[in-house]
C-alpha cells in the first residue's frame, strides 16, 4: 500500500512538472513586454529626431521679429506723418500701431521662449530614451529568465519522471511474480510472515511443458542427435500414452560405472496427464 502510494505521488509530481515544462505562458508575456518596450523605445527616437529638428530652427523667432520690425516701421511713418501734417493721422491709429508693436514684441519674447524649451526637448527625450532602454534591458533579462525557467521545469520533468520509474520499479519489487506459469506445490512461509530478500516463498512446477532423462550407451551417444525427434511412451490413468518430443541435450560426460551418458529430451503436455516422477520409455528417431 504504501508503494502503490509513492506511485500515486510521483504519478501527480509528474503531472504537475508536465505542466510546468510545457507552460509557455511565462515566455510569452515576457516576450510581448520586450516586444512593447522596444516599440515605446522607437516612439522615444522618434520623439527625439523631431524634437532635434525643431531645436536647430529659429524661424518662429525670426518671423516674429520681422513682424514687429514692419510694425515699429509702419509706427514710425505715421508719427512722423502726424508730426508734418497735423491731423493727417489719427491719434487712434497711432495708438493701434503702437499696440501691434508691444504685442509683436511680446511675440518675439514668446517665441524666443518656446524655441528654449524646445531645445531642452532633446534632453527629455534621451532621459526616456535611457529609461526605456533600461526597460528592455530589464525585460531582456526576464525573458532569459522565463527561458531559463523553463529548462529547470524540462529537467524537473525527466526527475520526476524518474522518480516515477523508481517508484514503480520498487512497487514491483514488493510484488511476487512466478517467472513462468504454473502449477505451486510448495509454500514453505505463512501469510503475515516477512521474508528476507531472495527466500523461497513458492515452488511452483510447469506441467505445460515437462523434461524427461534417459541414458544412451556411449557409443551410441552424438551431440548430432540435440534437436532429433523423441517418443516418450509411458502410462497415465491407466491407459498407454505417446508424446512427440525433442532432444535437447546430450551430456559430455560418460559413466565410468555404466558405460552410458545422461541425455534429456522435452515434450508438451497439454493434457495435463502427464505428472513430473512418471517413468516410461523414449525412443530416439534417427531417420
Amino acid at each position: 500500500e504504501q508503494q502503490d502510494l509513492n506511485v500515486d505521488a510521483a504519478d501527480l509530481n509528474m503531472q504537475v512538472a508536465n505542466l510546468r515544462a510545457e507552460d509557455e505562458t511565462a515566455v510569452e508575456s515576457a516576450m510581448a513586454q520586450l516586444l512593447e518596450a522596444r516599440s515605446a523605445r522607437r516612439v522615444k527616437e522618434i520623439a527625439l529626431q523631431i524634437s532635434e529638428t525643431e531645436a536647430k530652427t529659429d524661424v518662429l523667432v525670426q518671423i516674429a521679429q520681422a513682424e514687429t520690425k514692419l510694425r515699429q516701421m509702419e509706427l514710425e511713418r505715421a508719427t512722423s506723418a502726424r508730426r508734418s501734417f497735423e491731423g493727417s493721422i489719427h491719434k487712434a491709429q497711432i495708438d493701434r500701431l503702437q499696440t501691434a508693436v508691444s504685442k509683436g514684441q511680446l511675440e518675439i519674447h514668446q517665441a524666443e521662449n518656446d524655441l528654449e524649451v524646445k531645445r531642452m526637448k532633446p534632453d527629455a527625450e534621451r532621459a526616456a530614451i535611457q529609461q526605456k532602454n533600461d526597460e528592455v534591458r530589464r525585460y531582456e533579462a526576464l525573458v532569459g529568465q522565463t527561458k531559463n525557467e523553463r529548462v529547470v521545469a524540462q529537467l524537473t520533468r525527466e526527475l520526476r519522471k524518474n522518480e516515477l520509474q523508481m517508484a514503480r520499479l520498487n512497487r514491483e519489487r514488493r510484488n511476487i511474480r512466478a517467472p513462468f506459469d504454473g502449477v505451486i506445490v510448495e509454500i514453505p512461509g505463512a501469510e503475515g510472515e516477512w521474508v528476507e530478500q531472495g527466500a523461497v516463498v513458492a515452488r511452483l512446477i510447469d506441467l505445460a511443458t515437462l523434461r524427461a532423462e534417459g541414458f544412451l550407451p556411449a557409443q551410441q551417444a552424438s551431440q548430432q542427435l540435440v534437436g532429433r525427434p523423441v517418443t516418450i511412451r509411458l502410462t497415465a490413468g491407466g491407459q498407454q500414452q505417446i508424446l512427440d518430443g525433442t532432444v535437447t541435450m546430450i551430456s559430455p560426460e560418460v559413466d565410468p560405472v555404466n558405460q552410458q551418458v545422461r541425455f534429456r529430451a522435452e515434450f508438451e503436455n497439454a493434457s495435463g496427464q502427464i505428472l513430473p516422477g512418471m517413468n516410461g520409455s523414449l525412443t530416439i528417431k534417427i531417420n
